[in-house]
């Protein structure tokens, strides 16, 4: 029997939540729903906005990132999870490392620590539950294959990889290395779309992530074209790079929602 159910990997960010109006949104002029990646000199003159002119104050922070929220999830629900990240020596990465702690997942991380800034995500929250985001990434951009177990990877039935990763290049590489070593273990992978701007951004590193799984990769996007017009203009525009290492799979489970796609892929 394997150690774990499921084996993240993806970023670590402190999420601070705020309650806004529609109105404030316009004043930031950011995309409603979206998220948007940050300096740190935006966030800082955000939160200026947010507390000091506008009144709003924090109503709840903490641990998260894509992938984070998920093995947390997976962990309450009853099942074991790992995961692979990367927080700075800091207060903000001490609260990280806690509240994993507290969630009962295990992780690469320890007290020792590299010096840095961990990431932190801003969300403000609308009165129909939407919620827009601003992510400062700090060291978790520098997420790399060091911060991979392998041991902890061989251990587990299923790879889970955020794919806010194909935004970073060290981050791009721990993926494909995550995928060759769930592969020689036989553990299942999946992948995440997170976000219609990573897709129109990066879609070249999406397409190299899983070029074996094409064809059914495009029928998961298709399921995303519903939720936003963005994706529609990527597949007459973009060129679609080949994975030299690709090999035949297939996926087993496609799961679509209002905002986010996901699919599992077998055998990758």
């Amino acid at each position: 029997m394997k150690t774990y159910d499921v084996y993240g990997i993806g970023n670590a960010l402190v999420d601070t939540e705020y309650e806004v109006t529609d109105d404030f949104l316009d004043i930031t002029r950011l995309p409603k729903g979206m998220m948007t990646l940050i300096e740190e000199e935006e966030r800082q003159r955000l939160i200026k906005l947010l507390e000091e002119e506008h009144d709003h104050q924090v109503i709840k922070q903490a641990g998260g990132g894509s992938a984070a929220n998920t093995m947390v999830i997976i962990s309450q629900l009853g099942g074991s999870a790992f995961y692979s990240c990367k927080v700075a020596n800091d207060a903000t990465g001490d609260f990280f490392v806690n509240d994993l702690l507290a969630a009962g997942i295990d992780t690469n991380l320890s007290a020792e620590r590299e010096a840095g800034a961990t990431g932190q995500c801003i969300s403000m929250v609308t009165p129909d539950a939407e919620r827009t985001m601003t992510t400062c990434l700090g060291i978790t951009n520098f997420l790399s294959p060091a911060e991979l177990n392998r041991d902890a990877l061989r251990q587990s039935d299923k790879l889970y990889i955020e794919g806010y990763l194909v935004s970073s290049t060290s981050g791009f590489e721990a993926a494909l290395e995550a995928q060759s070593i769930a592969k020689s273990a036989g553990v299942e992978v999946s992948l995440t779309l997170s976000d219609p701007a990573m897709v129109e951004n990066f879609l070249p590193n999406y397409f190299y992530n899983i070029s074996m799984h094409l064809s059914l990769f495009l029928m998961a996007l298709k399921l995303k074209i519903e939720a936003s017009s963005i994706i529609i203009s990527l597949f007459s525009d973009s060129p679609v790079p080949k994975n030299p290492e690709a090999e035949t799979s297939t996926i087993s489970i496609v799961v679509s929602s209002r905002s986010s796609s996901y699919f599992l892929i077998n055998g990758l």
